[in-house]
């Protein structure tokens, strides 16, 4: 059994909290890898307009084990929602304000190209993805949510690995690969774009 704390905070479009003094928090126990239903709350009762905000939902499960190299470890797991009280086209969405710098690495990251992009949020930004047309390469995540005046990294992941010639019998019989086409920083810097849920109906 999964136990945790479910917070609850309605918001306006710029980030600020509106309705409610303080977040709701709620106590939950759900079965693991099971659908639960956590809280419900009819929409005439929120205390905001539907189209004017959203509910910023956190989830803290303080008994989840995280899985290690070792077999796992108990630590608490964070998940975050922004839970749309109508269809999003529906919203008075705000400017997010997002801004991207690329930079290097530290280190040599298992799978990383060695760079990072740096992403901040002046206002909520809803379904956040980055896009570098025309280089090899993929980036670690998209579609998440950023509040306002939260930093978030993404890593670079370079183009599916290459297989070694299979001529080679020095390599017979082994699994080595190469990563192709990593992008540079000035490169990557000019072709990125970063865009969110209220860009995309620009």
């Amino acid at each position: 059994m999964v136990r945790g704390e479910l917070s609850l905070q309605p918001r306006g479009f710029d980030g600020s909290p509106v309705g409610w003094r303080s977040p709701a928090v709620i106590a939950v126990e759900a079965a693991p890898e099971a659908a639960t239903l956590l809280w419900s709350c009819p929409l005439s009762d929120m205390s905001i307009r539907m189209h004017e905000g959203y509910i910023d939902a956190r989830l803290v499960a303080t008994n989840s084990v995280v899985a290690t190299g070792g077999g796992g470890s108990a630590g608490p797991i964070e998940r975050r929602a922004a839970l749309f009280l109508t269809e999003p086209k529906a919203c008075a969405l705000v400017d997010a304000g997002l801004d991207a710098a690329v930079s290097a690495e530290d280190g040599d990251a298992v799978g990383s190209s060695g760079l990072v992009v740096r992403l901040r949020a002046k206002a909520p930004a809803f379904y956040v993805a980055l896009s570098a047309e025309g280089l090899d390469g993929r980036f670690d995540d998209a579609g998440f949510h950023m509040a306002a005046g939260e930093e978030r990294l993404v890593r670079v992941v370079p183009e599916a690995v290459i297989p070694t010639l299979a001529g080679d019998p020095r390599l017979a019989g082994e699994s080595r690969q190469r990563a192709g086409g990593a992008p540079g920083v000035a490169e990557l810097s000019t072709a990125l774009r970063a865009y969110d849920l209220r860009s995309s109906y620009e």
